[in-house]
């Protein structure tokens, strides 16, 4: 029993320590870093411009959305709000430049 309990000590004090690392590398290279906080306006304006899109087409969420919706009585800008909460960083830049930025044509 002994034996138990120092091995899950040692375990506690190895995981605290890697959780310190871990915590001090995301400070360092995400939350503090100045390279992604000089993104962090136009990342919260991508986001705004695509609530503000599927909030006036609901339509045009995936069906698992709409049954969210139409069935379950979510209210819509919850379901948005998942909805974009679900998608990657780069799938929400996909779908921001396949809405608003014009796609380009040949001149002949």
């Amino acid at each position: 029993l002994h034996k138990a309990i120092r091995r899950q000590r040692q375990m506690c004090i190895r995981d605290r320590a890697y959780t310190t690392k871990l915590r001090d590398w995301m400070f360092e290279n995400v939350y503090e870093n100045k390279v992604p906080k000089a993104e962090e306006g136009r990342a919260q304006q991508l986001l705004v411009f695509l609530y503000q899109y599927y909030l006036k087409h609901t339509q045009e969420l995936p069906e698992e959305y709409l049954l969210m919706i139409r069935e379950r009585k979510e209210p819509k800008e919850r379901v948005v709000c998942d909805y974009i909460a679900g998608m990657s960083d780069s799938y929400s830049i996909d779908k921001f430049e396949e809405l608003f930025i014009p796609k380009s044509w040949k001149v002949h």
